[in-house]
């Protein structure tokens, strides 16, 4: 059985984030973030916070890497991060060239 600090360290992976990362996020200690991630003690007040900051905590998905990645570009605007999101999703949902959809 997959704990939660197994899953708490594999979503810090996935964000490309360390453990003062979500300390500073979360406005706790690095101590209490590294209690979580080795299983020493569960977030009290933060679980509903953590679950928004990782939806796959709470059981949803994972997010998608390659738009993990687009998120991350920080010389894009809002807006603009906006719209590369939407093109990705909207290719990933195209059939492949030379296919029909239906």
């Amino acid at each position: 059985m997959v704990t939660f600090g197994q899953q708490l360290r594999d979503a810090l992976d996935r964000r490309h984030m360390d453990q003062g990362d979500l300390a500073a996020l979360m406005d706790v200690s690095v101590r209490a973030v590294n209690d979580w991630v080795n299983d020493r003690a569960m977030p009290r007040n933060r679980m509903g916070a953590l679950k928004k900051w990782a939806p796959e905590l709470a059981g949803g998905e994972p997010p998608d890497p390659q738009e993990q990645e687009i998120a991350a570009m920080d010389w894009l605007t809002p807006a603009e991060r906006d719209q590369w999101i939407k093109l990705y999703r909207a290719r990933r949902a195209a059939p492949p060239p030379g296919r029909r959809a239906g």
